[in-house]
């Protein structure tokens, strides 16, 4: 057969006279590098190697399923098998293009199917076809998109969740596809990012309105007068019937806990200032049973 790797010039002229056995591994290290090079046009420049082979497709030219590279950015087309398209029907667009990216990887851009009985493949947002040969014939396969999973997670290395098929019922003749099918990595379902911002909250209020709470009460006892601060929470914080009269229940209770701690308070001072002794009266345990029992509350409005 005949060479087809680099001139043996390349690789070995700097061997001659000099060495009188030869390292074959050496031998293949250099040839593997001057033939990367010269598939790369000998400047370094990224291409692709051999064109791939898809299912129900062949290239369009005869000589590009002969080529050895390809530069960045080329384009090799390819051409569907009689009776295949690129959505599944007869008289659909019979071409599609795979492109040499910059990473050297040929990037498939379409792919040959046949239509089960529901007709025209269905458009998936962020996927394509990938042309799978199914063993049942009314699933069609898809690929998502790059940047883009089944699961909103990056890529496995099984690739599980980068694939997935669409079934056709030859009953109803619809296929059974749901968007969206495929999510960008970053993308967190509705329901999951739902929970961590209500559990983010919960812990947010359970800290903040205890606090506000006894704020409150501090500034209270320091004005010396009485004033209903937390009338309005219950307009706030509720709309259903129900809720509405379990927040006005926990403030009345509130309220009252709120009055009967600030009297006490003003006694602890005055005595303390006769005998300068016990620990004032707080209304930790109180705002903290309030805000844990007002949580619920706002949840059940939903």
């Amino acid at each position: 057969s005949s060479w087809e790797g680099p001139p043996i010039s390349r690789i070995c002229w700097p061997l001659r006279g000099r060495m009188k056995f030869v390292n074959p591994v050496v031998v293949v290290a250099l040839w593997a590098s001057a033939t990367a090079v010269e598939l790369r046009g000998g400047k370094g420049d990224v291409s692709c190697g051999l064109v791939p082979e898809y299912p129900n497709a062949a290239t369009k030219d005869f000589a590009d399923a002969h080529k050895k590279s390809t530069a960045a950015g080329g384009k090799i087309v390819f051409k569907c098998k009689k009776g295949y398209s690129t959505d599944g029907l007869p008289e659909s667009p019979a071409e599609f293009e795979a492109v040499c990216s910059d990473v050297g990887i040929f990037e498939q851009k379409g792919s040959c199917i046949r239509a089960p009985a529901c007709g025209k493949a269905p458009t998936i947002t962020n996927a394509m076809l990938s042309g799978k040969v199914m063993k049942d014939d009314n699933n069609i396969h898809y690929a998502c998109n790059k940047g883009f999973s089944t699961n909103g997670k990056e890529i496995t290395r099984s690739k599980e969740n980068m694939y997935f098929e669409v079934h056709c019922d030859t009953l109803t003749k619809k296929y059974d596809n749901s968007d969206p099918m495929c999510v960008p990595y970053s993308f967190v379902p509705a329901k999951e990012a739902y929970a961590k911002y209500s559990k983010l909250f919960e812990v947010l209020f359970k800290n903040d309105c205890p606090a506000r709470i006894k704020d409150v009460y501090a500034n209270a006892y320091k004005d010396g007068k009485e004033e209903h601060e937390f009338d309005a929470v219950c307009d706030a914080a509720t709309t259903d019937a129900g809720p509405v009269d379990e927040c006005k229940a926990l403030v009345t209770q509130l309220e009252t806990d709120f009055a009967d701690k600030v009297k006490a308070r003003k006694e602890y001072y005055d005595k303390r200032t006769k005998f300068g002794e016990g620990n004032p009266p707080n209304l930790d345990s109180e705002a903290e049973d309030f805000c844990k029992k007002m949580w619920e509350v706002i949840l059940k409005e939903g």
